[in-house]
């Protein structure tokens, strides 16, 4: 890590500072040690902030703790990649006003076939399935996956590259010191086992507030060439992704979902208004001329002699077929720990082998 990195995430971590104004202090004085390093009179007859801003910057530079700023970044074993590196994401970097430093955890490749996954935290299981499904399948064409890492549509999205065994992209809304939803820390930690990434613009020690997700929304945007949202309801975080993407120029493709549901309102306004409908995951790909190196959008074959792992084969015995368990009653009767069990219903569920009811519970599927 370099000292024009740190200097970087330094300046980018100040109030009313932003990245705009942190690129504009390096072209100024030519590196960001030596715009911290400048006179206060200096900056600030560059920047022109009212006197209240100029007071607050300056009192927020004076008191800036280095030490603690160092350790953390050390103990979270945290990599910092700058806006003038020139391995910074190249599809984030033609945005409008990228990060200045982004921080993060993991393996950040320069892939330009990178597909953005959106949608409602409180999903259906129609959105979950669609999510996992279109995820997985665009994956396994090795297109990384980006989202937000939060519940629902997001942690489907994850879950689906995973089972792929490819590699994806968590975007976070807060330092990362914390793992944020805190019941996702065993997915962040299989996204870094599998080569992918956690990233933040924000420093370690910053918490998840409200006004950080929007914030947090565009470089879910802008590391991708096109946006899926899946299931949104009308006011939702995912069409501030949407518009983010339309205002880079970016593709919106949006899942179809039932005029009854709540949850895709805001899809089907985005439909209505011209998104590309996307109900099969080779209709992404043929919009961008990226080839089908592997046959996708099957259903899976329940027939197949499929290979289960010991643990998928015994929850397996506990799903019956003409009776839905909810995962209360799966942890109950087999003993296994909640996380364990989340996250083999997911793999049965890929696999087709049982099916997740409208009430949220579990039931095997027909042979």
């Amino acid at each position: 890590m370099t000292n024009e990195q740190l200097y970087t995430a330094a300046w980018q971590s100040l109030s009313f500072i932003g990245p705009s104004g942190v690129r504009k202090l390096v072209h100024y004085f030519g590196s960001a040690e030596k715009a911290w390093k400048a006179a206060d009179k200096e900056i600030f007859n560059l920047l022109h902030h009212c006197t209240e801003k100029q007071l607050k910057i300056s009192q927020e530079k004076k008191c800036f703790d280095w030490d603690r700023f160092l350790t953390r970044i050390n103990q979270l074993n945290l990599q910092i990649i700058s806006y003038q590196d020139v391995n910074y994401p190249p599809l984030l970097s033609q945005t409008y006003n990228p990060p200045a430093a982004l921080f993060y955890r993991g393996t950040l490749s320069g892939s330009i076939k990178n597909a953005a996954i959106v949608g409602s935290r409180r999903c259906t299981s129609y959105g979950k399935n669609a999510a996992l499904h279109i995820a997985q399948n665009l994956s396994a064409q090795d297109i990384t996956i980006v989202s937000g890492g939060a519940r629902g549509i997001d942690t489907a999205a994850h879950t689906g590259a995973l089972q792929a065994e490819k590699p994806t992209i968590a975007v976070m809304a807060c330092g990362l010191h914390t793992w944020y939803p805190p019941e996702n820390k065993r997915l962040f930690q299989d996204i870094l086992d599998r080569d992918g990434a956690i990233i933040s613009e924000y420093a370690p020690g910053i918490e998840p507030l409200p006004q950080h997700f929007p914030a947090r929304n565009r470089i879910i945007s802008g590391l991708a060439r096109c946006v899926i949202v899946i299931e949104a309801a009308k006011r939702s975080g995912s069409l501030i992704t949407a518009d983010f993407a339309l205002e880079e120029g970016r593709d919106i493709f949006a899942v179809p979902g039932s005029i009854f549901s709540k949850t895709s309102e805001g899809t089907n306004e985005l439909l209505r208004m011209g998104a590309i409908p996307l109900t099969k995951t080779v209709d992404l790909l043929n919009e961008y001329g990226w080839n089908c190196s592997i046959p996708i959008d099957s259903p899976p074959d329940k027939h197949s002699d499929m290979s289960l792992t010991l643990l998928e084969n015994t929850l397996l015995q506990y799903i019956p077929y003409d009776e839905a368990l909810s995962q209360d009653d799966l942890i109950v009767c087999s003993q296994i720990d909640a996380g364990t069990i989340s996250r083999t219903i997911t793999t049965l569920m890929i696999k087709g082998l049982i099916w997740e009811d409208r009430t949220g519970r579990y039931i095997r599927s027909p042979s």
